[in-house]
């Protein structure tokens, strides 16, 4: 009987062991409910990584197609003359790295084209002429020159104005007769309406006294010269006595005067009729 009892025991114990790894076993396998949870919790972190990966995508690219064209600049020293010093600007950032060069070059040999016109008779003592982005955009760049030049022989310096509008896509410059004409500015010029740029009414009045000392032919010659390109006369490239820029629908344009009254002064014209 005691065997058997013992047998009986052993048997129940075996049933509840059993019984008890099949609990142990179920609770292993409700494991997988945590697991589809935890992948529902990643779910979301994965979304926000690959939202900021086309974010910064995004940025990118806007980015680049925001990238403004710049300038900065530079200065020409010819080597057998430390007294000339000519400031020009270089441009970067345009889409076309060959009409980068070409623009680069081109405003590079226009700007000291007034040392090159002079340099030749031997009798320009110094140079000093600085430069001003006025405008620049992907079609267009604009830029303003001043300063002065002393010759050797002379008892004073010059002041010196001059300008270079250059397209950008097409790599060439722009003058006066681009944005109106000739006649048209030379007419303005003699008008009792003529405006010049940032003089005072005594200048203004000594002004208007030199102009009438000239026609609407002479001007009318002059502005057919102005700006750059370098026009030649009997083959030779000749320095424009005329500049002009356009800014803000006003054309601005300049004319030679005595020393006495600046040697240079400048018009402004109003291109939407104002």
């Amino acid at each position: 009987m005691k065997r058997k009892f013992s047998i009986l025991l052993l048997l129940a114990g075996s049933i509840l062991l059993l019984n008890g790894c099949k609990k142990k076993h179920e609770e292993v396998d409700l494991s997988s409910i945590h697991t589809t949870a935890a992948r529902e919790t990643m779910a979301p972190t994965t979304a926000q990584e690959e939202e900021t990966t086309t974010e910064e995508e995004e940025t990118t690219k806007a980015s680049d197609d925001a990238g403004q064209i710049s300038s900065q600049t530079l200065s020409y020293h010819p080597q057998d003359n430390v007294n000339i010093t000519i400031a020009y600007p270089e441009i970067s950032n345009m889409n076309d790295s060959g009409k980068q060069e070409q623009v680069n070059q081109l405003l590079k040999e226009n700007a000291s084209s007034l040392y090159t016109s002079m340099e030749a008779d031997g009798n320009l003592e110094s140079m000093d002429i600085k430069c001003r982005v006025e405008s620049l955009d992907r079609n267009r760049a604009t830029v303003v020159y001043t300063g002065s030049y002393k010759l050797k022989d002379g008892a004073y310096p010059v002041s010196v104005f001059f300008t270079n509008t250059v397209d950008l896509q097409q790599v060439k410059s722009l003058g006066i007769n681009d944005y109106s004409d000739a006649y048209t500015m030379a007419g303005y010029l003699m008008s009792d309406d003529v405006e010049f740029y940032q003089v005072n009414s005594e200048l203004k009045n000594a002004l208007l006294e030199y102009r009438a000392t000239q026609t609407l032919e002479d001007y009318t010659n002059l502005f057919n010269q102005a700006d750059f390109p370098l026009k030649s006369s009997d083959g030779t490239a000749d320095f424009p006595q005329s500049f002009s820029y356009l800014n803000q629908s006003t054309l601005y344009f300049s004319i030679p005067v005595p020393h006495a009254l600046g040697d240079y002064a400048i018009v402004s014209f109003p291109m939407d009729g104002k």
